[in-house]
């Protein structure tokens, strides 16, 4: 039982770290794209 539940609570915890990676990789690609919009606008206003 302790080895399974260790198991688990591993599996668990690497499921999470690739989510928050997910997570952090959209939103820095969003911030990117939104940056990348500001630029061509500003140099299409010139």
């Amino acid at each position: 039982m302790k080895t399974t539940t260790q198991t688990t609570t591993k599996n668990l915890k690497g499921v999470w770290r690739n989510r928050a990676v997910l997570f952090l990789s959209k939103i820095t690609k969003r911030i990117i794209e939104k940056k990348a919009l500001v630029t061509e606008i500003r140099q299409a206003q010139r």
